[in-house]
Parts: C-alpha cells; structure tokens; sequence
C-alpha cells in the first residue's frame, strides 16, 4: 500500500510537501519558486552549507500521478535527465549556475539500478556537483510528523474545500457586485470567508439594501 508520499493526487500539493520539507530539514533561507511555467530545472534554492557541500544548492521537484505504473514514472525521470539532440536534460540546464550540490525530490520508488543510473548522469554532467535523490521512500520519512504539510489529500477534501469556502465567498463577491456595483476587495483566493461576512453583517461591504424580486 502507498504511504502519504505515494497518494498524492495533486502537483501543486506535492510542491507544498516539498516546499514545507526544505524549509523543515534546511531552514527559512531556502528560496521556493512559486510561479508556474518553465523552471529552468529549479523548483527551489538555497545558498549554504548543506549535507557535505558549501555553496548554490537547486532543488528539483518530479511528480507522477499514483495512478502511473512506478516503473514507467522512472523512466520518465530518466529520460528528462539524459543528453538528447532535441532538448536539454535537467542537468545541463543548470549547469552554468556553479553549483555545490543538486537534489532531486519525487514521489516515484527509485530502484537502486535507477539511482545508479542518475548518479552517472550527473557525475558525467555536472562534475564536481553533490547529487542526491530523495525518491516516495525518503519523502515518506521526512514527513513523519509533519503531516500538516498536506494541505488536501485527494478530491475528497479539495472538494469540501471548493464547497465550503470557495463557492460561497464567490457568491458573495457576486451578491456585492450586484448590489453595490463592484467589490472592494481583491477577488483572488484566498478570501478570508469570516471578514467577507463580517463585514457583509456590519454593512461595511456595502449598504443594507432590498433584494426582494420587483
């Protein structure tokens, strides 16, 4: 059966769990990336001492769906590290940055021979770089009392999520719109539900008004 680290539906959720883990085992000094698109191969970086190097670490970050068969998910890691014609693997993008060290973090089961195999890959990439790759088993292990750190796990609760919080506060921003003729405050999440009624009570938001149908 899966642990936490393998039941992870979501991404941006694994990108939580890896951010709250750096910022847990190195501390605030680690730099998360939140903007979406091209990462250049860096979800994360830290400029330090850290495991037996001194100096820019980068942190990479691969999710596979649960669903994905474990060893088609390390061949797509594999894949995206090796030197093609086509593209650049996730090595070479980084490797004018003068690291110190390179982290791999995913959700997939390495396979000893798959480590192997990456580490080869790096050494042959970047030498001179510390290499290490933290796969589902190691991740499982980091959040070992730091559950916190998934913010929903499964559709189940980013569904109660949407219900409960996010459909009523756009409601509300609608209801506002309606009657006042705009909204006051930035529409994007996160909305703090409890201040939007708040103030919807104390008629800060806008004035008492009729909405009973003409």
């Amino acid at each position: 059966m899966p642990g936490i680290a393998g039941s992870i539906e979501h991404e941006a959720e694994f990108k939580v769990v890896c951010d709250g883990i750096l910022r847990r085992e190195i501390g605030p000094a680690v730099i998360t990336l939140a903007a979406r698109g091209r990462d250049g191969g860096v979800d994360a970086r830290f400029q330090g001492s850290f495991s037996e190097s001194t100096g820019l670490w980068v942190f990479q970050y691969k999710y596979a769906h649960p669903a994905i068969d474990q060893s088609r998910a390390r061949g797509r890691i594999l894949s995206c590290y090796k030197q093609l014609k086509s593209r650049r693997s996730e090595f070479e993008k980084v490797r004018e940055l003068g690291l110190a060290g390179y982290v791999l973090m995913t959700n997939v089961e390495m396979t000893n021979g798959g480590v192997t195999n990456l580490v080869e890959l790096a050494e042959e990439q970047l030498p001179g770089v510390e290499f290490l790759v933290w796969d589902r088993s190691s991740v499982e292990t980091m959040l070992m009392g730091a559950e916190h750190l998934l913010r929903y796990t499964g559709d189940a609760r980013f569904d109660a999520c949407r219900e409960l919080v996010v459909t009523p506060t756009w409601e509300m921003i609608e209801l506002a719109t309606r009657a006042h003729g705009c909204w006051d405050d930035h529409p994007l999440w996160p909305v703090s539900l409890v201040r939007v009624q708040r103030k919807v009570q104390t008629g800060k938001m806008f004035p008492p008004f009729d909405d009973t149908p003409a």
